[in-house]
């Protein structure tokens, strides 16, 4: 057995059990609870059984299962880099709004002292 066989389990059950105390807590919404489970059920699943990535390998028509997994998972990390920079543009966006919002509220407010 592969040590990356003995590893990745391990550390798939602390994150879930991570993941479950965070939304436990209310620090984490259940939407993102289930995402980092499925995630990590699928990791550990494919950990478990490297046959998978194997069968994945040559429904797209990689050579090995590993390579198949490494270019997934980019994929996904590339898909949530995006959605972050997005979730960034909105957050900058909204707070310039609040800032003119803000700055118009000041301005009527020292004319009215005047």
């Amino acid at each position: 057995m592969l040590a990356y066989q003995l590893i990745i389990p391990i550390i798939a059950i602390l994150i879930i059990y991570w993941a479950v105390k965070k939304f436990r807590d209310e620090k984490i919404s259940l939407g993102l609870a289930l995402t980092i489970i499925t995630f990590v059920a699928l990791m550990f699943i494919a950990s478990t059984f490297p046959q998978i990535s194997i069968i994945l390998a040559k429904i797209t028509g990689l050579g090995r299962g590993l390579d198949a997994l490494y270019i997934i998972a980019i994929l996904i990390l590339m898909f949530l880099i995006f959605k972050l920079y997005n979730m960034i543009e909105d957050q900058k966006r909204r707070i310039n709004e609040l800032i003119s919002q803000l700055a118009i509220y000041n301005h009527d407010d020292n004319e009215d002292d005047e």
